[in-house]
């Protein structure tokens, strides 16, 4: 193979993905992983931050992070007035995060802006029951 044929395989492999995925704004940008420094940062902001407490083994967590997902490609609204972050349950379920938002277990939701928790879910959501959540989250931070 030629160096033109293995710049073409090096090319489409690297553009292969995101011509797969569709339009650029139909594509939306996966949530951050949580640091402390990272959440203190967008919260001095002013940003309001949704907290994704979940775990990369647990199908409830997933499905969660899927239904997060599909709504913000649905509604650019929350990109443009919410942060996701996915707090890595394994990592951060006994330390200072957890323990001041009083999160006990994977699958909660909390919503941040400055000091203030503006909305909170311990529970498994779906897209249904997920859409309502974030468009609480958005109108407080209007």
């Amino acid at each position: 193979m030629n160096r033109r044929g293995i710049l073409a395989v090096a090319v489409a492999i690297g553009l292969g993905p995101l011509l797969l995925a569709g339009p650029v704004a139909a594509r939306t940008a996966e949530p951050v992983d949580y640091t402390p420094d990272l959440l203190a940062a967008e919260l001095a902001a002013g940003k309001a931050v949704v907290l994704d407490f979940s775990a990369s083994w647990c199908p409830s967590c997933l499905a969660q992070g899927r239904a997060i997902q599909a709504l913000r490609a649905a509604n650019p609204a929350y990109d443009a007035g919410l942060v996701f972050m996915r707090v890595d349950w394994d990592t951060w379920k006994d330390r200072e995060i957890a323990q001041r938002l009083e999160v006990t277990g994977r699958g909660a939701v909390v919503v941040l802006k400055g000091d203030a928790v503006i909305a909170r879910s311990d529970v498994y959501m779906n897209e249904e029951r997920m859409k309502p959540f974030l468009d609480a989250a958005l109108a407080v931070t209007a």
